[in-house]
């Protein structure tokens, strides 16, 4: 999914700056502390437990669970001489088919199996089937979810600890990847009313273990290394994605599941307001991207942090953080005493807003596991329609601090 105002900032009032993914970046000390921080990243598959001869009953409780793929069910044993052991249970005589057996497990003893794709799988007890000691597990398809198609913030860029910083989280099964277009933005801003324009922005992608990945200074000469292996200004040029400025850097990579980090700053320690976006080029991938979060400077004014993604597909369950006071745990000396958030809509329409978390949705919040763990940060939950989003963060008053935003998608 592309969009045709691809370079253009979002305004105060909301609009949307296009749709863009996370920049890859620099990893300090600072930047190690942040991602450990910050990226949380939840368990989205699921464990079911299913007892065997609860108070000695020859029967499996719950007999029948249904699950999605990826799922886990766990058996715990609570009498002894039992067995969970996979196959046909329509006859007299149960037949094993070897896909899973616990063996003769005692009481206290317990057994998992991971399911990985949909079916109705059957198993029973060897010494009790015919007691009727059967269970099935039903693995169906997840309900179709609605994706990411890029995301981006735009933020004042400064030196040192102060440069933009963004960290998400590629989810996906073993072998699979995300290819996607970063891309830092500068120059091009300045039609759109940002006169303190970054002037040459450069771009850096780091993996988990703090180790550089790809890194480039202007788009239209690569520098080769990690996961670039040759010349990408062709590719990105076909890619309809090509900055509109030859002072801009773009990364193309195809990224397999794990934490990155991508770190935008000016060329020659220079400043200024800059803009992080990455675009998903594999839309058919079975990875995915589960969340965001962006560290900087937040300012007073125009000077705010401001993130923005699209969600296509179909209706897709968000959870949206501002955190600052928290930060100061982690050596973070200027940090936002306090935070707001507006999360608003392509058409600049507020969706939902939040000044201290416990305040509004706090139920919901907890529910989900995310909620921020300081009481005067921001924090929203909501299923959102496919379309065009940006969130706004600020300090309270219009106060001047480091700050993070973090999205997380969740299913």
């Amino acid at each position: 999914m592309r969009n045709n105002n691809a370079d253009r900032p979002a305004n105060r009032d909301g609009k949307s700056f296009g749709s863009r993914k996370p920049r890859a970046g620099f990893y300090g000390t600072v930047g190690v502390l942040w991602l450990s921080l910050l990226l949380i990243n939840p368990a989205f598959a699921e464990t079911v437990t299913v007892i065997v001869a609860p108070n000695s009953a020859h029967v499996f409780n719950p007999a029948g669970v249904t699950i999605r793929p990826g799922d886990t069910v766990q058996w715990v044993w609570d009498d002894n001489n039992h067995t969970v052991t996979s196959g046909d249970i329509s006859g007299e005589i149960a037949k094993a088919n070897g896909m899973f057996d616990s063996g003769n497990r005692s009481k206290g003893s317990q057994f998992s199996f991971t399911f990985p794709n949909v079916g109705v799988f059957d198993y029973f007890c060897v010494f009790h089937h015919g007691m009727g000691m059967d269970g099935t597990v039903e693995v169906k398809a997840a309900a179709a979810a609605g994706s990411v198609g890029n995301v981006s913030t735009r933020l004042p860029i400064g030196t040192d600890d102060n440069v933009l910083i963004e960290g998400f989280i590629v989810q996906g099964p073993a072998g699979s990847t995300k290819k996607m277009i970063v891309r830092a933005i500068g120059p091009s801003l300045v039609p759109f009313g940002i006169t303190d324009a970054v002037a040459n922005p450069t771009l850096e992608i780091h993996d988990a273990n703090n180790a550089t990945v790809a890194t480039n200074n202007d788009w239209k000469t690569t520098q080769t290394g990690g996961l670039i292996t040759g010349d990408q200004v062709a590719e990105i040029n076909a890619s309809q994605l090509a900055p509109s400025n030859d002072l801009e850097s773009a990364i193309i990579a195809s990224l397999a599941p794990g934490s990155y980090t991508a770190v935008v700053r000016g060329a020659g320690n220079t400043t200024g307001t800059g803009v992080v976006d990455a675009y998903d080029l594999s839309s058919g991938s079975a990875a995915t991207l589960a969340n965001i979060a962006t560290r900087g400077l937040v300012q007073p004014a125009d000077k705010l942090m401001i993130a923005g993604f699209i969600v296509q597909s179909a209706s897709l369950k968000t959870v949206v953080r501002a955190i600052g006071p928290s930060l100061a745990a982690f050596g973070i000396s200027n940090a936002l005493p306090d935070t707001t958030l507006q999360l608003r809509d392509q058409n600049g329409v507020i969706v939902r807003e939040n000044d201290d978390w416990q305040s509004d949705q706090k139920a919901e919040l907890e529910a989900t596991g995310l909620q921020p763990s300081n009481n005067l940060e921001a924090a929203v939950v909501a299923t959102i329609a496919p379309g065009q989003y940006t969130v706004q963060v600020r300090g309270k008053p219009e106060t001047t601090g480091t700050g993070v935003v973090q999205v997380y998608f969740l299913p």
